[in-house]
């Protein structure tokens, strides 16, 4: 009996420790005006929509795949055809996109079906309610492994209510740390997969044939 009491008191204490966490609120210092641009949108909250075409819209240069996946999410909500080899998977309700190219159908023989790029996004309703998080994760594909591509990565932006704003924050600040430690020769390659259901994040990290896989869990506020 005494030992289930103690069990019941752990996990209560537990409980009440997430609560508190989720509610921590962010600190000033985090926002940068010179970091930060203005979401457009009508109606009562911005969608999913509404955050991707305004952080395509932060800037006029957008690199090469950057600049394709642009291009395809404009032709997209313009109800135009996409380039070939292109693709957008956009759910409004759940608040993703994915943006795939197939590099084999967009260029042809030089690469083989493996060869693909992949852009999500996504986003969180804070728990202070006075807040947003949006999430930017590109990776990229050769012959079937995940590759260290000159844009891979993820980047994450928080969006205040009152200001219709987007600041983009580092990824520490929302709990994500990323090991780039080398082992010799080999560095580690990480490929970030966002949500399309549920509120977590899933990092595979591969270290030569070595997979391992870590999920950074949303607390309300940041990630765990």
């Amino acid at each position: 009996m005494k030992t289930r009491r103690l069990l019941a008191f752990a996990i209560v204490a537990w409980l009440c420790c997430a609560g508190i966490s989720a509610q921590v609120a962010y600190p000033k210092d985090m926002f940068a005006e010179e970091m930060a641009f203005q979401v457009k949108y009508k109606g009562a909250q911005p969608t999913i929509t509404n955050f991707i075409s305004s952080y395509f819209d932060s800037d006029e240069e957008w690199p090469e795949i950057w600049g394709t996946c642009r291009d395809a999410w404009k032709a997209h909500i313009a109800g135009k055809r996409l380039e070939k080899g292109c693709n957008i998977l956009l759910d409004s309700k759940n608040g993703f996109m994915q943006f795939t190219q197939n590099l084999k159908e967009a260029y042809g023989d030089d690469f083989t079906a493996e060869d693909k790029y992949y852009i999500e996004m996504c986003y969180w309703n804070c728990a202070d309610k006075k807040h947003k998080v949006f999430a930017v994760s590109m990776r990229g594909k050769e012959n079937g492994k995940w590759t260290n591509g000159q844009y891979d990565g993820v980047t994450f932006y928080v969006y205040n209510n009152k200001s219709r704003k987007m600041y983009q924050v580092p990824s520490e600040d929302l709990g994500i740390t990323i090991d780039y430690k080398n082992v010799g020769d080999i560095y580690p390659v990480h490929a970030f997969i966002l949500p399309r259901e549920g509120k977590d994040i899933i990092q595979e990290t591969f270290l030569g044939d070595k997979k391992t896989e870590r999920h950074f869990m949303w607390d309300g506020m940041r990630f765990k």
